[in-house]
């Protein structure tokens, strides 16, 4: 990073390069005050990179969630990774952008869960969960993060009528080792789906007990929609048995 000639303290000698780390320096200070429950925390500020000599100004917005989550709009109770991916999903929405989360490592990030964010399909940033050694050295519970660059894209304008037609829903836990991240999971459902999978969205991360050591189960809602009739239950079925057989041709689990 640059450093200052002048800082207004030592703590404050460089230009940030990222908002995250002074979201965890705000939550290790309520914790030592209080010992809150949860906390959900947001910053719009201004960074600094290089490109060659130059100093490079631009404008993040990151966020940081700890604790046991309060549930999204529509009520389902959350945490954890799927619980900030949710946050940032219907924020997202409300712009009209679209949001997908891609496997990819960063060096601060838990390697099992760890994903480049894409907005309207441009790498933006960031989201996943505090690395577990950073987490110890700043004596840190368990905590997620994402970080975007702004401005945002501009959303395209969809004009797409109301379907007539049902959705199937189908739940779907997958058991797998703890370094293989969420994203690449999600790509291989989507993959195997096929053409009538209209969503899919994580709500649920579990490590532990009865899990073997170094497993995770990932649970998923999928959900199925013809454009023009209703889907059979039979349809449904072969697009969740496909689903199915790709995950286990990896070697992993379904979990009953």
């Amino acid at each position: 990073p640059w450093r200052l000639l002048n800082p207004l303290s030592p703590e404050r000698g460089a230009l940030r390069t990222h908002l995250f780390p002074g979201l965890l320096e705000a939550l290790r200070e309520n914790l030592a005050l209080d010992r809150p429950a949860r906390a959900l925390l947001f910053e719009v500020g201004r960074v600094f990179g290089k490109e060659g000599d130059q100093v490079v100004e631009a404008t993040h917005l990151a966020g940081l969630l700890f604790g046991e989550g309060v549930g999204l709009p529509h009520g389902e109770k959350l945490s954890g990774f799927p619980l900030l991916k949710g946050y940032l999903e219907a924020f997202l929405e409300q712009l009209g952008l679209g949001l997908r989360v891609e496997a990819h490592p960063f060096p601060f990030l838990h390697p099992g869960v760890s994903g480049k964010v894409l907005v309207e399909g441009e790498a933006r940033g960031f989201l996943g969960q505090l690395h577990p050694e950073v987490q110890r050295a700043l004596e840190l519970p368990p905590v997620w993060l994402f970080e975007l660059t702004l401005p945002l894209p501009e959303p395209a304008f969809r004009f797409q009528d109301p379907s007539r037609y049902p959705l199937a829903l189908r739940d779907l836990a997958v058991v797998v080792p703890q370094a293989v991240p969420y994203g690449a999971v999600e790509e291989v459902i989507r993959q195997a789906a096929g053409p009538y999978l209209e969503g899919l969205a994580l709500f649920d991360l579990y490590q532990g007990a009865p899990l073997p050591e170094g497993r995770k189960s990932l649970a998923f809602h999928l959900r199925f929609r013809h454009p023009q009739r209703t889907l059979t239950d039979e349809e449904v079925d072969q697009a969740v048995a496909s689903v199915v057989q790709a995950l286990r041709e990896r070697g992993w689990d379904i979990r009953a």
